[in-house]
């Protein structure tokens, strides 16, 4: 039983390691495909004149990025 449990728990472990990196990469494909980069500077990427935008998801919420 014990065993079980273990398996259970790392596979879940995995599973949402796997979603979170998922979210990353659905995330940067958007800012790609919507041309942010014209006027936006992250991860070393885009333009350096324009506001950068490293971790700002650990200062906006998803709805306020949107916007």
């Amino acid at each position: 039983m014990m065993r079980i449990a273990s398996v259970g728990l790392v596979t879940c472990l995995f599973a949402g390691t796997a979603y979170a990196q998922d979210l990353v990469a659905r995330g940067r494909q958007d800012f790609v495909d919507s041309k942010c980069t014209v006027c936006h500077f992250v991860g070393g990427e885009g333009n350096k004149k324009g506001p950068v935008l490293d971790g700002i998801g650990a200062k906006l919420t998803s709805d306020e990025i949107r916007k």
